[in-house]
C-alpha cells in the first residue's frame, strides 16, 4: 500500500533547506521605538539650540534640517521625524514651507494631528497674493481697520511677552519701525497673551506706539486661529492695495520693506 504522506525524511529535508534559506538572508532590523527616535531629534535639537547661539537661527535651522532629513530617511516608518518637519516649515520661509507642508501632508506615517496642522498652514500660505480683512478695537481705544490703510503699508505682528524669541527681537523690530513708521509703514499687534495687566506694561515700558489687538484667550485668540498661526513670533506684510504678500516677514524685514514702498 502506497501513502499519500511525505515520509519522515523528505519533511526532515525541506525543514533543514527552508533553515538554511533563512540563515542566508541578512536579519531584519527591529523596528525603532518611538523612545530610540525621539532622542535622537532630542540631540539635534540640543544641537540646534547651541548653533543658533552662536551663528544665529537661519544656521540652526539649516542644521536641524538635515538632521531630520537623516532621521526620516533612517526611519521611514515613524511619525516623530515627520514632527520634526512640520517644526521646521513653521520656521522657514513661505516658498519653502508650502514645500515642507505639502510633505507633511501627504506623508503616510504622519498622524492625523500633523496632517490636518499641514492643511491649515497651506490654507494660510494659499492667503498670500489676496486682500486681507482685519478690523477690532485695540487696547487703547482705537479702531483698526486695515481697510483704511491703502496707500500704506502694513505690518502685523503676531507676538506675545511671554515668547522669548518676541522679546528678544524686539530692540531690532523698534529700530527697524522707527525708521519706517513716517514713510508709509503702519504696523499693528495681535497679542497672544493672557495677562492684560503685563502686556500693559511692556508696551508702556518698550514704548511700542502701534495698536495692539488683546482678548486675553492665549493660543486660541480670535485673530490667530483666524489666521492659522501657530508659531510665534510672526510677521505679516500687506502691501499698498490692501494684498498679503509675505508671512515670514521677520527675514530681511527692512529690505522687503523698502521694495514694498517703491511706486
Amino acid at each position: 500500500m502506497r501513502f499519500l504522506f511525505p515520509s519522515t525524511a523528505r519533511i526532515l529535508s525541506a525543514g533543514l533547506v527552508l533553515a538554511l534559506l533563512a540563515s542566508a538572508l541578512p536579519a531584519r532590523a527591529a523596528e525603532p521605538t518611538p523612545d530610540v527616535v525621539k532622542v535622537k531629534i532630542k540631540a539635534a535639537s540640543d544641537a540646534r539650540d547651541v548653533i543658533y547661539k552662536e551663528k544665529g537661527e537661519r544656521a540652526a535651522l539649516i542644521f536641524f534640517n538635515a538632521e531630520v532629513e537623516k532621521l526620516i530617511v533612517e526611519y521611514p516608518t515613524r511619525p516623530e521625524p515627520i514632527e520634526g518637519l512640520l517644526e521646521i516649515a513653521y520656521e522657514s520661509p513661505d516658498a519653502e514651507a508650502k514645500t515642507l507642508f505639502g510633505r507633511v501632508a501627504a506623508a503616510p506615517v504622519a498622524t492625523d494631528r500633523m496632517r490636518a496642522s499641514a492643511q491649515s498652514q497651506l490654507a494660510r500660505l494659499g492667503r498670500i497674493g489676496k486682500p486681507l480683512e482685519l478690523k477690532f478695537t485695540s487696547t487703547d481705544g482705537r479702531t483698526f481697520d486695515l481697510a483704511a490703510l491703502r496707500s500704506k503699508v502694513v505690518v502685523i505682528d503676531f507676538w506675545a511677552t511671554w515668547c522669548g524669541p518676541c522679546m528678544q527681537d524686539l530692540p531690532g523690530f523698534k529700530e527697524v519701525m522707527n525708521r519706517f513708521k513716517d514713510r508709509g509703514v503702519e504696523i499693528v499687534g495681535i497679542s497672544l497673551d493672557k495677562d492684560r495687566a503685563k502686556l500693559d506694561a511692556v508696551v508702556a515700558r518698550e514704548n511700542m506706539f502701534w495698536p495692539q489687538y488683546f482678548d486675553g484667550l492665549g493660543w486660541k485668540n480670535e485673530m490667530a486661529v483666524k489666521f492659522g498661526i501657530q508659531s510665534i513670533p510672526a510677521l505679516w506684510l500687506v502691501d499698498k492695495q490692501g494684498v498679503l504678500r509675505d508671512t515670514y516677514g521677520r527675514e530681511d524685514l527692512a529690505v522687503k520693506l523698502e521694495s514694498m514702498l517703491k511706486p
